[in-house]
């Protein structure tokens, strides 16, 4: 029978190691084994954790690590010649004391200033999970600690250890004691939603100075515009359906084939819908809407796969030239020497040589022609694709006062049509999602929440599977040897391998609900991250804290159950006992992702090893290479539901079980280091910056916690038989909802749209006597391009990645051109044939 033991050290023996007087009973018995394993327990996870600190600083004392690995984020500011004023990130010096020295001067506000309010609001959200975990572990251990060690209630033999006897599982049933843990929850929660209160008001006006930074992005001047109306337009070759669903998937093909000139002629042939709406239509609209204040509208085509296709064939094509490029760079100063007109007769290995240049030589150029009929293909299949239909569009206004405007109303009396939004950066849009329309996308809502609902049950099978063979009895079974190892190896295994699975499963989540959720037809990559946050913060609270609190609470005493020696009633008291002492399986799951994982992350040894295999087998060009020891952007879908889980633990058992709380704020702690430095000095520019507005979820998911602990809290009540103090739990359901819902009214939309308060202070500026008439728009332009960089405007364009201009290569295409001239007057020249093309192409 598979059984998940929640008690990593219990063995069959208890101690009381406090030396509280505490009423002894025949199940009460002195354990001597269980304070040892607790220790190796908290001793493992540190150790590891100090010995990857230690290889951190070592390693970054390396001048090949120093900026490369672990300052990636300062070097590329470096190499690109960002100007770095005296208040800039600057690199920490190469002494660890030092080092540590200047870190610690930094914080939110360094963050906020350098990296944006996005990884500002991250930071905020840890330093609060710190104050909370701060305040439950100090009332905690003041109060709850003594007040459940003189319960004097009786402990279920497979829970009674020392650490169990700090529960609510040690209160007698039908105790008054309850009535202090009732006042602690209440105590809790309030001081609690004042401090979420405080910080939220700190994020807001973190959003504010995004909003009235001195250079706004383009975002602050343009908007979504989705679901716009059909209208009839004229059609072309009309056909039946199924003859016009053959042409499209022939333009797809003929475009992945390389065939472009195939693909133009059959989308000339396409026959649109009887009813679209085209880019004259948009500009039309919103000139009469806003007349004078249009600046430039983006328009997203209805259908550009083929256009895509042919994107991705080019790119490719684009690196294999390059490394075409640096091969044959290479081989020319050989062949200079190997073809002087002095030379004297060729050996065999020189002819070889001379042959192998050949080779390098024609593989250049089939490439080079390959690229450069692909970019005429694209550059053409592109200007095609923008007289399509159009199924969304961005519009520019001349005003951030017209932008702000225009993303707040209702444009018609059709609320499903003609929606528009703020817009975000043009890196934050999910464009493929661009079209989808709003009754397609709430019926994809709907099909992936009864998915979602559904991979969470099924999820359990393999994580309870799994974490049952880690258990020491099942590991006995299998490994026979296990039984003769050191006690105190064998309580480290059975604390350390549950966790260790339960860890590994949950990597695979990330990818999954992020697959989930752009099923939904989320339209940016902020939706995107908020839709993956949400739906692995569901996956944690009912396959990691729910599944393994109740369900596998069950599991431990199923034999007893399906013999029939248990009914229904005392299944009930088990659960009043056992839910309690699950506290140490998450305090143990805490410590390795907190205490180990966070220093193997500051370390970035995984990175350390993948760089060196990319440069041995798969770098080849100077941007390959620098580009292998680079981190990755914060994932925030991933990033906030495991430090979300951090106050899980910490709010819910920081009443049933304080024990758990000093080391939830330990683990936040060393969290809040890791992600500060990755945040300042690794961590890329994500795609994307929205200005704070991930506290929004953020903020929905810590109610949700709440939630959970006041449920939690009831059940335990009514376990142990105190409904009266159970039914009490609910009047906080009400305050958590009222207060939720008055930081919704207050903040929420103040952080979705700009406020125009705010948008007429920052447009208030006075402008030069020779630019009295300009808007600010175009005195931004026209600023910036007496500027020693390109400005922001012309960088960042409201454009589909496919259809944006193709990769420019014409000064490389003439630096090779210089050298094949010179290399061709010292070798022979010779055809290069079709055959010889596909050979290379291969």
């Amino acid at each position: 029978m598979w059984r998940l033991d929640l008690n990593p050290m219990s063995n069959g023996e208890t101690t009381d190691l406090l030396g509280v007087d505490v009423p002894v009973t025949d199940q009460d018995e002195p354990d001597a084994g269980t304070a040892t394993e607790f220790l190796w327990l908290l001793l493992i996870p540190a150790i590891t954790g100090i010995v990857f600190l230690a290889i951190f600083a070592v390693l970054r004392k390396k001048d090949s690590y120093y900026k490369r690995v672990y300052a990636p984020r300062l070097l590329g500011e470096e190499k690109s010649g960002d100007i770095r004023g005296p208040a800039a990130i600057d690199f920490l010096p190469k002494d660890l004391f030092q080092a540590v020295r200047k870190f610690l001067r930094y914080g939110e506000e360094d963050v906020l200033k350098h990296r944006g309010a996005d990884m500002c609001v991250v930071l905020k959200l840890q330093k609060f999970i710190m104050k909370v975990s701060a305040l439950f572990a100090f009332f905690g251990w003041a109060v709850i600690v003594p007040i459940n060690l003189t319960g004097g209630g009786v402990l279920p033999p497979a829970s009674n250890q020392w650490y169990n006897k700090l529960s609510m599982s040690k209160v007698q049933e039908e105790s008054h004691r309850f009535w202090a843990h009732l006042v602690m929850c209440y105590l809790f929660t309030l001081v609690s939603f004042k401090l979420l209160l405080d910080a939220t008001k700190r994020v807001m006006e973190a959003r504010v100075k995004h909003v009235l930074r001195e250079n706004p992005g383009i975002e602050a001047y343009s908007v979504m515009v989705t679901d716009m109306p059909l209208q009839p337009t004229s059609v072309v070759n009309e056909g039946s359906s199924s003859a016009r669903f053959s042409l499209r998937t022939s333009v797809a093909q003929s475009a992945m084939l390389g065939n472009a000139a195939a693909a133009s002629t059959a989308l000339k042939n396409t026959v649109f819908p009887k009813h679209s709406i085209r880019k004259e239509d948009v500009e039309d609209f919103f000139n009469k809407e806003y007349p004078g204040e249009v600046h430039t509208i983006s328009s997203v085509p209805a259908d550009v796969a083929d256009v895509q296709a042919l994107w991705i064939r080019y790119n490719k094509n684009v690196e294999k030239l390059k490394r075409a490029k640096l091969d044959y760079e290479i081989g020319d100063g050989q062949g200079a020497i190997l073809f002087k007109k002095d030379a004297p007769k060729l050996d065999p290995s020189q002819k070889r040589q001379a042959a192998k240049l050949e080779h390098i030589k024609d593989r250049f150029e089939h490439y080079k022609l390959k690229t450069i009929q692909m970019k005429k293909d694209l550059v053409e299949l592109q200007t095609e694709a923008l007289q399509r239909p159009v199924a969304a569009a961005v519009v520019t206004f001349r005003t951030m006062r017209t932008a702000a405007t225009a993303g707040q109303v209702l444009h018609t009396q059709d609320g499903t049509l003609w929606l528009v939004a703020p817009a975000l950066e043009p890196g934050a849009i999910y464009w493929e999602n661009m079209g989808i329309r709003k009754w397609t996308r709430n019926a994809r809502s709907i099909g992936v929440a009864v998915l979602h609902i559904c991979l969470i049950f099924l999820w359990m099978i393999p994580v309870f599977f799994v974490s049952s063979l880690t258990t020491l009895s099942n590991l006995e079974k299998w490994l026979p040897f296990v039984a003769d190892l050191p006690e105190w190896f064998r309580g480290f295994l059975q604390g350390f391998l549950p966790g260790l699975a339960l860890i590994v499963f949950n990597m695979l989540l990330p990818p999954l609900c992020r697959w989930l959720t752009s099923l939904e037809g989320v339209q940016t990559v902020l939706d995107l991250d908020n839709g993956m946050s949400s739906k692995l913060f569901g996956f944690q609270v009912f396959n990691t804290f729910l599944g393994i609190t109740v369900m596998a609470s069950l599991l431990t005493e199923m034999e007893e159950i399906v013999d029939g020696k248990i009914d229904f009633m005392e299944v009930v008291e088990l659960l009043g006992d056992a839910v309690p002492t699950t506290s140490m399986f998450f305090l143990n799951y805490i410590l390795l992702k907190a205490w180990a994982g966070s220093p193997q992350d500051m370390a970035r040894l995984l990175d350390i090893v993948i760089m060196h295999v990319k440069e041995r087998f798969l770098c080849r060009t100077i941007e390959e290479k620098e580009s292998a020891g680079k981190a990755k952007p914060p994932s925030y879908g991933a990033l906030i539901p495991s430090i979300m889980f951090i106050l899980l633990v910490s709010v819910v058992f920081s009443i049933i079980n304080p024990l758990v709380t000093p080391f939830a704020l330990l683990g936040m702690a060393a969290v809040y280091i890791v992600t500060l430095h990755h945040f300042l000095f690794v961590c890329s520019k994500n795609s994307y910056e929205s200005g704070g507005m991930l506290w929004l979820s953020m903020v929905r998911q810590i109610m949700w916690i709440f939630f959970l602990m006041h449920l939690t809290l009831a059940g335990v009540f009514l376990l142990k038989k105190v409904p009266i103090i159970a039914a009490l739990t609910i009047p906080l359901w009400f305050v958590s909802y009222a207060f939720y819902a008055y930081c919704m009214d207050k903040f929420g939309k103040p952080m979705q749209f700009a406020p125009l308060q705010s948008v007429c202070a920052l447009e208030q500026v006075e402008p030069k006597e020779s630019q009295s008439e300009m808007s600010r728009l175009e005195r931004l332009e026209q600023e910036s391009l007496t500027a020693a960089h390109l400005s922001q405007f012309e960088k960042t364009a409201y454009a589909i990645p496919c259809l944006q201009p193709p990769a420019q290569l014409d000064h490389e295409m003439r630096k090779a051109d210089e050298s094949q001239a010179a290399m061709s007057t010292h070798s022979s020249t010779r055809t290069f044939s079709a055959e010889d093309g596909a050979t290379w192409n291969r």
